[in-house]
């Protein structure tokens, strides 16, 4: 069955609205213009995504589009970080609702675009998510949610967690976070989860690149 997922598109304006932004969001929310859309990321203070968007802004008004399920959980923290500022944060997902079919999120996949829902939000860094590679991470900014962690994760000689696609054939999925053997790489972490075909499931794992090298060597 193809299914529909909705998502919410939150408004952010006033004087202080880009600052606002730029402290709260992994990317640079000033190398956004007009023409075009930008990826980004709100983390916890533990580095860990709690939602990924799309951005896009109208004037000086910034339009963050995210699933409809986060909303209730995401825009109460953001409008706890406002304090002082002249900023406003509402929901105009009337205006600007998105539906998207199962076609648009299998097409994401393939193309290492994770999906942040309700079961994913919270549990992952950004960097085995893929996103420093999808452009989502600016490490030129300066300050923001999670920053050091995130920073610190970008300096390691080595990060060896990263994302993969694969179509596998199995009857029972474990829960997004859980443990899911693939054959030939064992222990990988599922992120995303998407029923193609009856048996036939679409995934977003967490692989080690050191499965990958252990995997080439017994070949």
């Amino acid at each position: 069955m193809n299914t529909l997922t909705h998502f919410a598109t939150l408004k952010v304006s006033g004087a202080d609205a880009a600052q606002f932004l730029q402290g709260q969001l992994t990317n640079d929310i000033h190398e956004l213009d007009k023409a075009h859309h930008q990826l980004s990321a709100f983390c916890n203070r533990q580095g860990r995504v709690l939602a990924l968007m799309d951005i896009f802004r109208i004037e000086d008004e910034y339009f963050l589009t995210l699933p409809e399920e986060l909303l209730t959980t995401i825009l109460p923290l953001l409008q706890k970080y406002i304090v002082f500022s002249k900023v406003n944060i509402e929901d105009v997902s009337n205006e600007y609702s998105v539906t998207v079919n199962q076609d648009f999120l299998l097409t994401q996949m393939r193309a290492l675009i994770p999906f942040i829902g309700t079961a994913q939000s919270g549990q992952f860094l950004p960097h085995p998510l893929g996103l420093v590679e999808l452009g989502a991470v600016s490490f030129k900014k300066g300050c923001f949610v999670g920053q050091e962690i995130i920073a610190r994760m970008q300096h390691r000689t080595t990060n060896t967690k990263s994302l993969h696609y694969f179509e596998i054939q199995q009857s029972h999925i474990p829960a997004i976070g859980e443990t899911i053997n693939i054959p030939d790489y064992p222990s990988t972490t599922l992120v995303n989860t998407l029923e193609i075909h009856p048996g036939t499931h679409a995934i977003l794992v967490i692989l080690d690149a050191k499965m990958l090298y252990t995997t080439a060597d017994e070949s």
